[in-house]
């Protein structure tokens, strides 16, 4: 009894490297979006988006 269970679930994302690249840009796209601030955002909310952004890009 030599049976040896492997995952083949790797072997499916390493091959299509395009569509990661795509989620990628998707997923700028959307960030870009959301750090668009209202300009009528109190100042305070306009600071604490931006740090929250800042922690984010670490």
């Amino acid at each position: 009894m030599n049976n040896v269970r492997r995952s083949k679930q790797k072997e499916q994302f390493l091959r299509n490297p395009q569509a990661f690249e795509e989620y990628k840009r998707l997923k700028e796209k959307e960030t870009e979006l959301l750090k668009t601030v209202p300009p009528s955002l109190n100042p305070y909310y306009k600071n604490l988006v931006n740090s929250y952004f800042q922690n984010l890009s670490k």
